[in-house]
């Protein structure tokens, strides 16, 4: 090991093992095999799924399976592949993939970690250590002690969202720090001088706008700007010139990088629905929900009281002796301490907005773009940031024992406000009331629990702080931290399933049998995407956004269906038998062959219709199938004798001029070229494609790429120059630029 690596891993290697082993030892059920949170047993293929040790579930929202599991492991299985994940052939009547955003598709090298069947875990606990990490060297180059640092990180690398969501959500937070890392250096070298320090910020930028969701992403963008003006503020002469260039550019090459992601979800916008997300501009937590956010464990894992009002559009909470330590931060914060109040100002004003604050909501719905954030759910990485950021100033406070920590009065402060959320929890009927429908189990237990965890934590911190620091005071400090946070985090883990097994025989049958044919499931025996996950072509779909032309279509399916993005949602009604087989022949013109229904409730069976024959009985999963199903290549003229390889290429022989009618969506960027002649795409009366053959041999293949991927690449390699032009070392750009901007450092500091 070199000497410089030596010495830094001396100096932070303690750090760096803690808070690999703190992540460890959050996921530590699930990690030594005793339950298992995997969302692929809940696909409708899981068997044998015994219930964990507590009630409830692992995550709040169940997008993690359908959405980030199932779609995220295509991307990753077409990247293994060799090919770029544009489109997605396994859902509805095909779709675009990348574009969707929500899947990550482009958020490499991370998402590969999907293609594997624990990939969820893999993901979520790679992010969180990254993010530690990340968070840590922020806390650091903002000049605070290493155990303040430490502490800090370990609050951000064990949040909430992380707890509670798990999935693309939490994703772009991951980068919020390094993105913050890289505003402070860039301020740092500016001061001195010296180039460099667009890169973390390029690759903060870059990585949170692909993570997967633009509005946690727009959310932690805010931060980020209103962090780089105040950097801007605090600079002065010629090194506010360089940090502004040197923002700029990093800032520019992080949205140039992201751009194949971006433009290609700009563009699909503006062709799809988002339904209720539209407008998002009222959304807030309900009565009683604010429990949720200063005292997490008080209901206990999420959905464990069996009803859904608690946890509907949340996104994370704040642990009790983080938000004492954040509140201590700011009680003897200076004038000069102008992050600290930037972070409070930030925590305090989204606080006030979901909670529904009407003049912060007011503040808030004039913002461009946020009404269509969802900021309940979006805005808490940003929030639990900042306080981690407090927390650690505190610590730091209390490290350099220059100033009293006034942790008691912060301690009071908390509790009062925690007093107010009980308060508004009892009068919302959610503590200290009888059994309701919406309240269905007392949370006596999680809620005494809860508290007297909170306030054991709260008096060991205070006792500390309020004795001189010393080594063992600081790592005593640290352990009550990570505990404080390890307990709530751990607690979803334990509403997992037991002893799971899975069932594949279903979509082992669909792959040898059903070509290019498409299947439906009816009961959620196949739950929606997941035909994705397991390569089996199905018309259920889930997805945001989604393309308006497939919305269409849906109506010929079901004209009960919602019109929204929810195609599986009537696939779980009890007419949902009835309706197949009045839509029959419109399902099977989609090219449905098979449908998977429920054995212990076979509502198809049930209809005794002979054109459905049954053709599969499994442990859980029986299986029909529609003879008149429409082929997903179909000649009108010819004759012509088709050799289909896939989807996107076939051979044909033709006697006379034909055409070719193809079962894909058409959709702006599909190509078709026969013997290598482009060959115009037209459309039918429906969604479908079709092409004009000639005779004798023909050679056909169809290709999609987004009509702005080729912008996207100019723009990706555009960022890639900046990025190379003023970061690396001897570049004739970087030497113009270094000598441009900089100046002696004793100049600078009497500047500053």
């Amino acid at each position: 090991m070199p000497e410089k690596s030596a010495e830094r891993w001396r100096t932070h290697g303690v750090a760096v093992t803690a808070l690999v082993l703190l992540c460890l030892a959050g996921h530590a059920p699930e990690l030594s095999g005793w339950v298992t949170c995997n969302p692929v047993y809940n696909s409708g293929l899981g068997v044998g799924l015994s219930p964990g040790p507590l009630a409830g579930q692992c995550v709040v929202d169940g997008n993690v399976g359908g959405t980030l599991q199932a779609l995220g492991h295509a991307s990753a299985e077409q990247w293994l592949h060799g090919s770029v994940p544009w489109w997605n052939h396994d859902a509805a009547a095909g779709l675009p993939l990348a574009a969707e955003m929500q899947p990550a598709s482009f958020f490499l090298p991370f998402i590969i970690l999907l293609h594997f069947f624990d990939g969820v875990l893999y993901l979520k606990i790679t992010l969180q250590i990254i993010a530690g990490l990340f968070a840590y060297a922020c806390i650091r180059e903002l000049g605070l002690a290493r155990a303040a640092a430490l502490a800090g990180a370990a609050a951000f690398e064990m949040n909430g969202t992380y707890a509670w969501a798990g999935d693309a959500p939490a994703f772009p937070g991951t980068f919020l720090p390094l993105l913050i890392f890289g505003i402070e250096r860039a301020r740092n070298r500016a001061l001195q001088g010296r180039r460099g320090g667009p890169l973390p910020l390029a690759a903060g930028m870059g990585w949170m706008l692909v993570a997967g969701f633009p509005e946690t992403a727009f959310m932690n963008g805010l931060l980020a700007a209103a962090w780089s003006l105040l950097a801007l503020v605090r600079t002065a002469g010629r090194a506010r010139i360089a940090l502004f260039g040197k923002i700029a550019c990093g800032g520019l090459a992080g949205v140039a990088l992201s751009a194949p992601s971006v433009l290609p979800f700009l563009d699909y916008l503006t062709q799809s629905a988002l339904g209720p997300h539209d407008s998002l501009q009222g959304a807030s937590l309900r009565f009683g929900q604010a429990l949720t956010l200063l005292l997490p464990t008080a209901f206990g894992p999420p959905h464990a009281d069996g009803a859904f009002y608690a946890w509907t559009n949340s996104g994370g909470y704040l642990s009790p002796l983080v938000g004492v330590l954040a509140i201590t931060a700011l009680l003897r914060a200076r004038r000069t301490d102008t992050w600290r109040w930037l972070a409070f100002s930030w925590c305090f004003f989204w606080i006030c907005a979901l909670l529904g604050e009407k003049l912060a909501r007011s503040l808030w719905v004039a913002l461009p773009g946020v009404n269509q954030v969802q900021i309940t759910r979006y805005a808490m990485p940003s929030i639990e940031f900042c306080t981690s950021l407090l927390a650690a100033a505190t610590i730091d406070d209390w490290s350099a024992a220059a100033r009293q920590v006034r942790v008691r009065l912060a301690a009071c402060i908390f509790a009062l406000v925690g007093a107010v959320a009980i308060i508004d929890a009892h009068m919302a009927g959610r503590l200290f009331s009888p059994p309701t429908l919406m309240n269905p189990t007392p949370n006596y237990r999680y809620f005494i629990t809860a508290v007297a965890g909170a306030a054991l934590a709260i008096i060991i911190a205070i006792t500390l702080l309020r004795r001189r620091p010393t080594r063992r005071r600081k790592a005593a400090l640290i352990c009550v931290v990570a505990a404080d946070l390890a307990v709530p985090f751990t607690l979803p883990t334990l509403a997992g399933k037991r002893h799971p097994r899975m069932d594949t025989s279903p979509v082992a049958y669909l792959r040898q049998h059903a070509g290019l044919s498409r299947a439906y499931s009816i009961g959620w025996q196949l739950k929606t995407n997941y035909g994705s996950f397991f390569d089996v072509a199905t018309i259920n779909v889930l997805s945001l956004p989604l393309a308006v032309r497939w919305l269409d279509y849906v109506e010929r399916l079901d004209q009960r269906a919602n019109g929204w993005y929810d195609f599986a949602s009537f696939a779980g009604r009890p007419s949902a038998a009835m309706t197949l087989q009045a839509n029959r022949a419109a399902f099977e013109q989609a090219g449905v062959r098979y449908v998977l229904v429920p054995r212990a409730d076979d509502s198809v069976g049930a209809l005794h219709n002979p054109a459905f024959h049954p053709v599969f009985d499994g442990e859980k999963t029986r299986i029909y199938e529609m003879p008149g199903a429409a082929p997903y290549f179909r000649i009108v003229g010819g004759p012509c004798t088709i050799a289909a390889k896939n989807r996107d290429r076939l051979d044909t022989d033709c006697a006379a001029p034909a055409r070719l009618a193809r079962l894909e969506m058409d959709f702006p960027g599909w190509h078709a070229s026969v013997n290598s002649a482009k060959a115009p795409i037209s459309v039918r009366q429906d969604i479908f494609q079709q092409i004009e053959l000639p005779p004798g041999h023909a050679s056909i293949r169809f290709r999609y790429l987004p009509p702005t991927a080729p912008l996207a690449t100019v723009l990706f390699a555009l960022g890639a120059a900046i990025l190379a032009m003023t970061t690396w070392p001897g570049t004739q750009f970087a030497k113009v630029f270094c000598s441009f901007f900089s100046k002696k450092k004793s100049s600078l500091l009497r500047t500053s």
